[in-house]
């Protein structure tokens, strides 16, 4: 089957919004005529083999269109699905610097939030039409999915989008591509010659002190129904989707915390963990490859006894590579009404780090989305240096003079 477009999008950014936007583009594909997009619904971060039907879609497509966010391009896999799609015009055209125009990047979020500079592969396209609206251009497509006042706004995009696609699918037609090798060691086109020093290039396990570990520990909708009465600020999936200075800033925490990372130039991966067990693991991975680690934490999450347990057995352990931040919506009664209780749960839970000699637990200076973005910009500067600092005195240790072993002289002994 030949799909129109081929719909590229970090699994991490994957929600109802997401849904929505896609259902619509395709909805209105065909309306003109053309036939359904190809979305991939299986996460292929977790080194899954590539599918033969993700693989024909990739090579058939008539279009590519990639959803632009901080995650997108960290993602490994969203990285090689633009490589082969871009091989393949590449193939079809005689002239390197006239490439058909059938990718269509789409802004998702503001464009400030994205990581700068872009990747030349990027930022060479252009993806703020005119006709598109100012709203898209200052907000971003899920800002116009989500608030009802930008119904209008967003249904401008959409025609303006689908039409834009629609003339240059029908104006231009290219073939698969011979690839060398297995997909799976296909490049990221994030990460070709030219692409070294930018703040997007991204290896997979990637280590040291100019990397962060991000972790979320923010429950779900469905599993805070029991505990607060206010869930606005949880999606579906929970972790990252979780907001938490709403009304104020709808962004996701996942998105605020990856754009701190970019500011301060490190790269930056979400890990979701689902047990003890594995969050220590991943503790102790991240620890091993010198990697900065931001455990971000939802006060009211701590109430489920799940994610209790896991940040107890974390608190009795020391990860001098990590720091947790734990952000106060002052903006929201339900909060503000139960501080104080919720800071009980916070010194039952953390035991050893609820204490304000303890410089790599934030706990009280966080009450908006700019003093988040200050604090953590700070801990994650001093977990580097910490990082930096242990590494040096190791490799003066193991170059330094070595001490003989010493022999026991006296009685018995003929010294």
């Amino acid at each position: 089957m030949k799909y129109s477009f081929f719909f590229s999008y970090a699994s991490s950014n994957d929600d109802p919004y997401l849904d929505r936007f896609y259902k619509d583009v395709s909805d209105s594909l065909r309306l003109f005529g053309l036939s359904d997009g190809y979305r991939d619904k299986v996460s292929m971060e977790g080194g899954t083999r590539w599918r033969p039907e993700l693989v024909e879609a990739l090579q058939t497509a008539g279009a590519f269109v990639p959803i632009l966010t901080p995650a997108y391009f960290t993602s490994g896999y969203c990285g090689k699905e633009w490589y082969v799609f871009d091989r393949r015009l590449r193939a079809a055209s005689a002239d390197a610097d006239q490439l058909p125009p059938l990718i269509h990047p789409v802004l998702w979020i503001a464009p400030g939030m994205l990581p700068q500079p872009l990747p030349r592969t990027v930022s060479d396209i252009q993806y703020l039409h005119e006709d598109y609206g100012e709203p898209y251009a200052r907000y971003g497509v899920r800002s116009l999915v989500k608030n009802q006042r930008f119904e209008g706004a967003y249904q401008e995009f959409i025609d303006a989008f689908a039409q834009r696609l629609t003339t240059v699918i029908r104006s231009h037609a290219i073939g698969p591509v011979q690839l060398d090798g297995e997909l799976e060691s296909i490049p990221s086109i994030f990460m070709e010659p030219g692409a070294e020093n930018s703040p997007c290039r991204k290896e997979a396990d990637v280590g040291g002190p100019n990397s962060v570990q991000l972790i979320f520990v923010a429950g779900s909708r469905p599993e805070l129904q029991h505990v607060r009465n206010r869930l606005d600020s949880y999606e579906e999936q929970g972790g990252y989707a979780w907001r938490p200075f709403l009304p104020e800033n709808e962004s996701m925490v996942g998105i605020l915390a990856q754009g701190v990372c970019v500011g301060a130039g490190m790269l930056s991966d979400i890990t979701a963990v689902d047990s003890e067990e594995h969050l220590i693991a991943v503790l102790e991975e991240a620890a091993g490859i010198n990697k900065v680690v931001a455990i971000v934490v939802d006060t009211w999450t701590l109430l489920l006894e799940p994610y209790h347990a896991s940040m107890r057995r974390f608190d009795d352990r020391d990860f001098w590579n990590s720091v947790v931040v734990i952000p106060w919506n002052m903006l929201d009664e339900e909060t503000n009404t139960a501080r104080d209780s919720l800071e009980d749960c916070l010194r039952y839970t953390f035991l050893n780090k609820f204490n304000p000699k303890d410089p790599n637990c934030i706990h009280d200076a966080i009450a908006s989305v700019q003093d988040f973005q200050r604090e953590l910009g700070i801990a994650i500067a001093k977990a580097r240096m910490r990082i930096i600092n242990i590494s040096e005195v190791k490799k003066r240790v193991e170059s330094g003079i070595v001490i003989a072993k010493p022999t026991i002289s006296g009685v018995g002994g003929g010294t």
